[in-house]
Formats: C-alpha cells, sequence, structure tokens
C-alpha cells in the first residue's frame, strides 16, 4: 500500500519509506519466493555451454553410423 508520495526522484530506501506492506501482500511475497525455490530445484542444472573439445566430441559421435 502506497503510504506517501515523494516530491523528488530518490534511491531505494527512500522509495521504500513510501510504501507500507500489507499481511496479504507478504503472504503472496512469501508464496512466490517458495514458488520459485521450487521451480529452480526441479529444473535441470547444467554446466553451461559445452568447451571446444567437448563439442567436437559430441559431433564426432552424432556422425557415426
Amino acid at each position: 500500500m502506497i503510504a506517501a508520495v515523494s516530491e523528488r526522484r530518490g534511491g531505494a530506501p527512500d522509495a521504500a519509506k513510501l510504501y507500507v506492506e500489507t499481511p496479504v501482500s507478504a503472504a503472496q511475497r512469501e508464496e512466490e519466493l517458495l514458488r520459485r525455490r521450487a521451480i529452480a530445484t526441479s529444473d535441470p542444472r547444467t554446466d553451461g555451454r559445452p568447451t571446444k573439445r567437448n563439442r567436437r566430441k559430441l559431433e564426432d559421435f552424432l556422425a557415426e553410423p
């Protein structure tokens, strides 16, 4: 909920003072955090892009009859 409006642009700490979090919004924020954590744990993790050596090995493997 918006508590006040600033007359000039300021930093994040100043902006945080202008809002009041309701119990409903706190619960929604917590639910969203838990949902994102659940998605993150179920996603497969990779080491990123393959190295040039690994890419060449993969290409050789896929080119075999």
